[in-house]
């Protein structure tokens, strides 16, 4: 059996990897436990990783992750790479045609509601829309500020790229499933949307809310009438939404499942 030297408190973030030490004595490896999340789901899973290992020095918990991770994580764990998948979007038919070719099934555990939010700069004075005029901005029906009550600017229209949850969901809501965003839109990872909204005044975007709650440089704007909040998101009351859930191969370990109960668990006594 492989022997792991821990070190207490001892967290250095590398690669997007969370490394494992926990205890100062040399410590029996029973399990190795690989899961590879999106980023909106990164903090909650290292938080709860971390926890979980100093309850249970013999479990190795590594969590890695990337800003367009849904698609990669539900794919990992299909292919054997990884035993949990956190995942902001359901599986699609890419990833239902290689569970059929490569015998297994997932199934896949909520830990939280969530919510993907339109943002704009602080100084936009647009501050709330409907979903018909984010469709109609989106598909370049509605191209400046002031056709939605603000300024004579050209709307910069940014999207996040199609491999990301926040895409899947807003393509699904907002373009009503069908619609295609406008080829004058920029198409950027997750950062970079954020970033654009926090820089240039003409910018529209959106974000996964675990990925802007916090975010002072940003303008979270109101659909229909009602604020992206924690307790709108808890409630399912904001229309853009959408499950955090962890995937996990049907015969998983119990270990895999005891650790998805516990970030479960984590979640609810925030």
């Amino acid at each position: 059996m492989m022997k792991v030297l821990r070190v207490a408190a001892l967290f250095v973030l590398l690669a997007g990897m969370l490394p494992v030490a926990v205890n100062s004595e040399s410590t029996e490896v029973k399990q190795y436990i690989q899961v590879r999340a999106a980023s909106s789901m990164l903090s909650i899973l290292r938080t709860s990783a971390e926890l979980y290992m100093e309850k249970h020095p013999e479990i190795v918990i590594s969590v890695t992750g990337s800003q367009s991770g849904s698609f990669r994580s539900v794919k990992s764990i299909i292919e054997g790479t990884s035993d949990i998948g956190g995942s902001s979007s359901v599986p699609d038919e890419v990833h239902h045609k290689m569970m059929e070719k490569n015998g297994v099934k997932v199934v896949g555990d909520v830990i939280q509601n969530d919510a993907v939010v339109p943002i704009v700069h602080p100084n936009n004075p647009v501050a709330g829309l409907t979903l018909k005029q984010l469709k109609q901005i989106y598909v370049g029906e509605i191209k400046n500020w002031s056709e939605v009550g603000g300024k004579d600017l050209p709307i910069l229209v940014v999207s996040q790229l199609g491999n990301t949850g926040a895409y899947e969901t807003w393509s699904r809501v907002v373009l009503e499933g069908t619609a295609m965003v406008t080829p004058e839109a920029a198409f950027l990872d997750t950062a970079s949307t954020i970033k654009s909204a926090e820089t240039n005044e003409a910018t529209i975007a959106y974000s996964g809310f675990t990925n802007i709650e916090g975010h002072a440089n940003l303008k979270k704007v109101v659909v229909d009438g009602v604020e992206a909040n924690v307790e709108t998101i808890r409630n399912a009351d904001f229309q853009i939404k959408r499950s955090l859930t962890l995937y996990s191969l049907e015969n998983s370990s119990g270990e895999v499942k005891n650790f998805i109960k516990f970030v479960q668990e984590q979640v609810h006594q925030k």
